[in-house]
């Protein structure tokens, strides 16, 4: 079948759709009059809403969308809701020629195959120049779409939803087993510190002028290259190779574990990791702190406790600072707990690697899944909009 085909910007001139901004919102604003309703912006996260507030802009069936469309550029609220100045609303002036829900299948498929870098520029002047080829079906077939998509989606998200469950559950299960291993008191285990089983070294306060980016010289090991439980050599700063003898004492091993002392968690969780052949060489710079296994703990296991609820919630009862919160090598090393023998360190280790990997794969298997339901959706929009569907 051949339906017309209008771009965004004629359906603006022609007075089919009207394209609104949002008003200034900040967080300081939602912290003072909290409230239910929703605001829309920018956010790639939570179906792109900002947060909630005590007041709303808008209370009809609009399209609201995000000057900053790296995640879905347009949203569906279903209340009472307001939009920031990143943000903006599409209002139908004609309900004869479109069917909201339509609309917005529409534009969230176009929305997939635009460039990236030209979504990050999108403001109202480029969003009407930006979609292209909007077909406007007759009403009672935009009807028949609506009903075929929102029935297959409904499907889909209860699918996608089953397999987010399962991949929290795999992440759970495993949480759950390392944390029980650290709340053992059995009548060998003894009751020690970090600071008298490891040996805690803080980073050298290497001078920033000097940083190269060489890629034969030495990588330096800084607070924004650990993230929770890994470590990230995005952008890493390096050091000259032919100085780094010099600085022996703060040369990294495999197993190290170590810790960013400023903003120590995040919302993602504890910034530790355990350092692999692969990170290597590189030495520690300031405001991270290494630790080092002594002859009465095991590498593996000393890596698992970092990464523990305990330790977790021991630094979050210690760090300082309302800016920037941190620790010190201080406070890392008062860190008590209940250590078993070393053969049940072991042992234990070799356990949690094995639920750990595992746990990896079963997190690969449903990323995949989700993948998978991601392509199928959109090969769902692409049939609606070919008349196919």
């Amino acid at each position: 079948m051949t339906w017309e085909v209008k771009s965004l910007d004629e359906l603006i001139d022609d007075g089919v759709i009207e394209l609104g901004r949002g008003k200034v919102i900040s967080k300081i604003d939602l912290e003072a009059t909290p409230g239910p309703y929703p605001v829309y912006s920018s956010a790639k996260e939570n179906d792109g809403m900002f947060g909630s507030y005590g007041h709303y802009m808008f209370d009809e069936e609009l399209i609201t969308w995000s000057v900053d469309g790296g995640g879905n550029l347009f949203h569906r609220p279903k209340h009472k809701f307001s939009v920031t100045n990143v943000g903006g609303t599409l209002r139908i002036l004609d309900r004869s020629k479109f069917h909201y829900q339509y609309l917005f299948y529409v534009l969230t498929y176009l929305h997939s195959s635009i460039p990236f870098d030209w979504v990050l520029k999108a403001h109202p002047s480029v969003i009407r120049r930006l979609y292209q080829e909007i077909p406007l079906a007759p009403l009672p077939e935009q009807q028949r779409i609506v009903g075929k998509l929102d029935a297959a989606f409904a499907a889909l998200g209860e699918a996608q939803a089953l397999v987010e469950r399962n991949r929290a559950n795999a992440r759970e299960l495993f949480e759950s087993y390392l944390n029980g291993v650290h709340t053992g008191h059995e009548k060998d285990w003894s009751e020690t510190t970090l600071g008298n089983e490891v040996e805690i070294v803080t980073g050298f306060p290497f001078s920033s002028q000097r940083y190269t980016d060489n890629d034969s010289d030495t990588k330096l090991l800084r607070g924004d290259n650990i993230v929770p439980g890994a470590l990230r050599w995005d952008g890493v700063k390096r050091w000259p190779a032919n100085e780094v003898e010099e600085y022996e004492r703060y040369q990294l091993d495999t197993g190290d574990v170590v810790i960013a002392m400023d903003r120590t968690w995040i919302k993602g969780g504890l910034k530790y990791a355990v350092l692999a052949k692969e990170d290597l060489p590189c030495i520690l710079v300031q405001r991270t702190a290494r630790l080092r296994c002594g002859p009465r703990i095991d590498k593996r296991y000393l890596g698992y406790l970092i990464g523990s609820r305990d330790f977790t919630s021991y630094v979050l009862s210690v760090q300082t600072g309302i800016g920037v919160p941190h620790i010190s090598g201080g406070q890392i090393a008062d860190f008590g707990f209940m250590m078993p023998p070393l053969s049940v360190q072991v042992e234990l280790g070799r356990t949690l690697e094995t639920l750990e990997e595992q746990t990896k794969q079963l997190e690969a298997t449903y990323q995949q899944k989700l993948s998978e339901l991601a392509v199928l959706k959109k090969g769902l929009l692409s049939a609606a909009f070919r008349g196919e569907l």
